[in-house]
């Protein structure tokens, strides 16, 4: 992957360093750190989203999980669930013009809608199952069990009123009866098939 422009003082964060699931000591972690920030960061940037990782600052619902998908050479996408015990599920997608592993291109495609309760239910099972806030959730600082060149990188972001995990994968480490490759599918879904329309994801 070709690494971004070094970003701003004045740009906002959108992964801060302690979000990875451990200190980042070593010269390697902090170039990691660094890497996700510009090469995520880029590219939620440019679809005009922003950080959910700052609790303090107020969100639309009371639960989000942001999907961004990440292809290597064609454009990357997001999909974002906000859920909540006061407000009814909804789902936003947007799409970019560039390619996920380089430049993030600009904001092509968007599409808002709501989630009938039915098709929330699998989502939330499979959340569950994934389990963001437990301790032994990888977030992704330590190395990979395999190595992974060109193909689909995963970040699942998840957001509620007090607490902020992420977690992202390359497509070749998820199993297929991985919950997090599941709930890829169950996003693909909610946004009527619109996040594999450019590339396919097994």
């Amino acid at each position: 992957m070709l690494a971004q422009p070094c970003l701003s003082d004045t740009q906002e964060v959108f992964f801060p360093s302690e979000v990875w699931g451990k200190e980042a000591v070593s010269e390697r972690d902090k170039n990691m750190v660094a890497l996700y920030e510009r090469w995520f960061g880029e590219q939620l940037r440019a679809m005009e989203e922003r950080p959910l990782s700052n609790l303090e600052a107020p969100v639309a619902a009371r639960n989000t999980v942001r999907l961004l998908f990440l292809p290597t050479f064609t454009p990357a996408s997001m999909v974002k669930l906000e859920y909540g015990e006061d407000t009814g599920p909804t789902y936003a997608f947007k799409r970019l013009s560039g390619a996920g592993g380089y430049e993030p291109g600009e904001l092509v495609s968007e599409v808002v809608g709501d989630v009938p309760a039915a098709d929330l239910q699998p989502v939330l099972a499979l959340v569950d199952a994934i389990n963001p806030w437990a301790d032994t959730t990888v977030s992704r600082i330590d190395p990979p069990e395999k190595f992974c060149a060109d193909g689909t990188q995963i970040v699942f972001e998840f957001r509620s009123e007090t607490a902020y995990k992420v977690v992202s994968r390359h497509e070749c480490e998820l199993d297929q009866d991985s919950s997090i490759r599941q709930l890829v599918h169950e996003f693909d879904e909610l946004a009527a098939g619109m996040l594999f329309g450019l590339e396919g994801f097994e």
